[in-house]
């Protein structure tokens, strides 16, 4: 059953950073954090430019896990006009910042052990 939830916490992940570069969100990554807490799986940030774009990713990703695998997310925390907004999904954890919050939190640095992952598709793409 954990290999299920692991899976399924993957495919949550990359959607939710396909649906924030849709939106087009800034350096989006996804961080695989298991190992190393047991708040998540995954931590997927990302950036926008301004509140109405932090807005319009959020809505993009909470439109598509829900269009896609019929969940809502546990909690949905923080604003736009706060420049953080969280996205909890319980597997997967979504932070989308307004670029000067980003810096000031550091979550790539801060959880700098955890490794990243990638999208298939374009880790394909790289290769040949």
């Amino acid at each position: 059953m954990p290999k299920k939830k692991s899976l399924d916490s993957k495919k949550i992940a990359l959607l939710c950073k396909k649906s924030a570069d849709n939106m087009k969100a800034e350096n989006t990554t996804i961080l695989e954090v298991r190992e190393l807490t047991t708040v998540a799986d995954y931590f997927v940030i990302c950036g926008g430019n301004s509140t109405p774009q932090l807005r319009a990713i959020s809505n993009e990703i909470i439109t598509a896990v829900k269009e896609k695998f019929n969940r809502r997310p546990i909690v949905n925390s923080g604003s736009a006009e706060s420049g953080w907004i969280v996205i909890d999904y319980g597997s997967v954890l979504v932070h989308i910042f307004l670029k000067p919050i980003r810096e000031k939190y550091s979550l790539e640095e801060l959880w700098s052990d955890a490794p990243k992952l990638e999208n298939s598709r374009r880790k394909k793409k790289n290769e040949r």
